[in-house]
């Protein structure tokens, strides 16, 4: 069905504009944390500066191994600012399964967060912890665009389970669609999610 949606805007700059209108208000809480869209802004885009010193750029696929966190959603932010493609990675599935996803993809940089977070041991990327501060003393300021809505937004592996896992690639257009000039429910700025795809 035709929607008027905001075709030609990546994800990250919705959001931009977003942490533009209403930069105190909560935008995320985890436990005892929360970040408003302002913080969560500036946090991400110091971690997106930093990422994008080490290269990544637009559909380059940036693993994240992550417990449910703040940081796992300032880790995806961060990859999407600074033009990538986010692969999420369950800390919780087997070593196999882990390592045939990271060399499939060929993802060359991952994120990690938690205490239980164990890297495959032949993985031979470059592994960050988004727990490490210095990742977050750089420039707050929001970077220059350098991918758009045709680009890759994330790539999730199916399940396996009539053979080897397959990712599956989704562009920012798509994601965007799904969450912006919808009518099949009515969101308003009050609305608050537990948890939403």
């Amino acid at each position: 069905t035709a929607a008027e949606y905001p075709k030609d805007q990546p994800i990250h700059t919705l959001f931009e504009e977003q942490a533009d209108r209403t930069p105190e208000a909560v935008a995320v809480v985890f436990e005892a944390v929360q970040l408003t869209y302002g913080e969560l802004n500036a946090k991400a885009n110091q971690l997106a500066h930093e990422l994008r010193s080490r290269g990544v750029g637009a559909d380059q696929i940036v693993g994240i191994m992550a417990d449910r966190s703040v940081e796992m959603i300032v880790g995806i932010l961060a990859i999407l600012k600074a033009g990538g493609a986010y692969m999420p990675i369950d800390p919780a599935y087997p070593p196999d399964r882990m390592t045939y996803m990271l060399e499939d993809s060929g993802a060359d940089l991952l994120l990690v967060y938690g205490e239980n977070v164990e890297v495959p041991p032949t993985y031979a990327g470059t592994v960050l912890n988004l727990a490490d501060v210095s990742l977050y003393t750089g420039e707050p300021a929001n970077l220059p665009a350098i991918s758009g809505v045709s680009d890759l937004a994330y790539v999730i592996y199916t399940s396996g389970s009539t053979g080897q896992p397959k990712g599956v690639t989704v562009v920012q257009r798509g994601v965007v669609r799904l969450v912006k000039g919808i009518d099949y429910v009515r969101i308003t700025a009050e609305d608050v999610f537990l948890q939403a795809s």
